[in-house]
Order: structure tokens, then C-alpha cells, then sequence
């Protein structure tokens, strides 16, 4: 009996180790698909791994910003609006049906009005399962200042 129960508890570890696993790739699978059509400049594919609640903090502001339109970003790309990112130390942490999401964005952002951005960023995301799909419900990014002399 000892052996049976044994067996039944590494084999639930073993299910839920894995399920963990499999939802932590499907996760980083769509951030690394959303920064892709980012990259590609296709608001409407970058959109489709946002929450309708979805919420973020910038570099740069102080407020935390809404759920952007997928228009207006797509005529921010049209008019020049550029970016090629790469992520790195790319770590997610599953909690039910919720995840935080923890990376370093780094590339260059080149804007309409000809300004361009280059370094790196400090990315943390939640996401949240819904109707079996994992979305993006909030993001914060932190721009990583350049070391200063001592």
C-alpha cells in the first residue's frame, strides 16, 4: 500500500511538473510571437496576446497607461515607428491559472520624428489564462541607466 501511494504521488508531481512546464513554454512562446509582430511592425498580431484589461508602465511616464489602440499604434508603425528587440534571461513563474513574466529587452526603437532609442529594458509581465489562452494583463518596463563613476 505504502509502494501504491508512493508511486500515485510522484506520479501527480511528475503531471503537474509537467503541465507547469508545457504552460511556461506556451508563455514565453507568445511573448516571443508578440515581440516578434513588434519587431514586424503588425499592431493587430502584437494586440492579439493583449488582455482587454490590459494595463502598462513605460519608461518615461509616471501614470499607468490603458490598453492601447491597435489602430493608432499600426499608423505609428506606418509613419516610421521602428523597433528590433531581442530578449534575454527570459524567466516565467506559473501560479494557477496567472504568470509573472521577467526578461531584459534590449535593441533600439527609432521614432517618427527621426529620435532613436537604444539600450536595454527591464521587462516584467503578468499573465492571466482565459478560456485557455494565455494573455498579457499587464506589463511594466524599465529602462537600464548606464552605469555611473564612483
Amino acid at each position: 500500500m505504502k509502494i501504491f501511494k508512493l508511486i500515485s504521488a510522484l506520479l501527480v508531481f511528475l503531471f503537474f511538473f509537467n503541465v507547469s512546464n508545457a504552460q511556461e513554454a506556451e508563455i514565453k512562446a507568445n511573448g516571443e510571437k508578440m515581440l516578434q509582430a513588434l519587431n514586424d511592425g503588425n499592431a493587430e498580431k502584437y494586440m492579439k496576446y493583449k488582455h482587454p484589461s490590459f494595463s502598462q508602465y513605460l519608461p518615461l511616464s509616471l501614470e499607468l497607461a490603458g490598453r492601447p489602440d491597435t489602430k493608432v499604434i499600426q499608423t505609428q508603425f506606418d509613419e516610421g515607428r521602428d523597433f528590433d528587440f531581442t530578449l534575454s534571461d527570459h524567466e516565467v513563474k506559473v501560479y494557477g491559472n496567472c504568470a509573472v513574466v521577467t526578461a531584459m529587452q534590449e535593441g533600439t526603437i527609432h521614432f517618427e520624428d527621426g529620435r532613436i532609442d537604444t539600450g536595454k529594458w527591464m521587462h516584467t509581465s503578468v499573465w492571466v489564462k482565459e478560456n485557455n489562452e494565455w494573455l498579457q494583463v499587464h506589463m511594466h518596463v524599465s529602462k537600464v541607466q548606464d552605469e555611473q563613476p564612483k
